[in-house]
């Protein structure tokens, strides 16, 4: 093994563990970011339920000035 050789073996075995741990730091941020985001499509969720929510109740309460209370009773 020559000169060249031996540079290689040292950049191989320095190389290693700084991988890992780059590894451990990009795993890290990665939980971090998954939290973030899971608490942000939870409050989305619920912010579209109760849009939801709203747009039924107004939709039966149109029904029941129109039609007549026997539709009311099946949703409300």
């Amino acid at each position: 093994m020559g000169p060249s050789g031996l540079v290689a073996l040292a950049v191989l075995v320095v190389g290693f563990p700084l991988q890992g741990i780059m590894v451990k730091l990009m795993i890290n941020q990665r939980f971090k970011g998954v939290k973030i985001t899971d608490s942000r499509s939870r409050l989305t969720q619920e912010v579209l339920g109760g849009i939801r929510l709203i747009k039924i109740y107004a939709w039966v309460s149109e029904n029941c000035k129109s039609g007549g209370d026997e539709s009311h009773n099946g949703y409300l």
